[in-house]
């Protein structure tokens, strides 16, 4: 079953990258991941399989991810985050930031104690 998603997921790439119609030197946008090459500089083998990985990713966490998750997005993580107001929230969260954080670091997540005043005192 899995090859015969792979090969769906090949197909739909290829008919998309051959929708493109650039001519060489041309700045381009991977159809699928948003990412930006140019045509007959940069590989296209390396923008086909970066689309195919994020497609397989997707799939994948569609069929073992939590139910009631929204899709895995396909795009760059950053402007993910920087279009949805996310990336200013997640550095300003108690602990280090995510760019500083490194493998293994459990500081990254640690929290401060919440008030516990209520609306009433």
């Amino acid at each position: 079953m899995v090859t015969n998603s792979n090969n769906l997921i090949k197909r739909e790439v290829d008919r998309l990258f051959a929708g493109l119609n650039a001519k060489r030197g041309e700045c381009c946008i991977n159809p699928i991941t948003s990412g930006g090459f140019v045509w007959g500089i940069d590989p296209i083998a390396t923008q086909k399989k970066e689309a195919i990985a994020a497609l397989l990713a997707r799939e994948w966490f569609a069929v073992n991810g939590p139910p009631d998750a929204p899709p895995l997005p396909l795009y760059d993580v950053d402007s993910y985050r920087d279009a949805r107001g996310l990336k200013g929230s997640l550095d300003s969260t108690p602990g280090r930031s995510q760019d500083k954080a490194t493998a293994g670091d459990v500081t990254m997540f640690a929290t401060t104690p919440r008030s516990t005043t209520s609306l009433a005192d």
